[in-house]
């Protein structure tokens, strides 16, 4: 499997936006409000991160959502924008 099921939720107390997705495969979101999430699949072609910037009351942030993930190695994340915990990885199954 090579894919990335990514599900984002805003755990701030903003609203969110320009949210890009970078890295395996971009992705853009146009916003999230505080509480909502959204999911999004990433195609994974090789070695790489997935990074999110967006934009938070005018100041554009940066996070690391995935430090790396390769082919045959997808699986389901559940990254909160907005806080220091890393996300919750769970491999795919065959």
């Amino acid at each position: 499997m090579n894919t990335i099921r990514l599900t984002l939720t805003n755990v701030t107390d903003k609203n969110i936006s320009d949210i890009n997705i970078i890295g395996c495969e971009s992705k853009v979101i146009s916003d999230l409000g505080p509480g909502e999430e959204k999911e999004i699949w990433i195609g994974i072609y090789g070695d790489c991160q997935i990074d999110i910037s967006y934009n938070k009351d005018g100041q554009v942030l940066n996070e690391t959502a995935v430090g790396y993930c390769t082919n045959s190695g997808g699986g389901k994340i559940k990254y909160n924008i907005g806080t220091s915990k890393k996300p919750n990885f769970k491999t795919a199954s065959y």
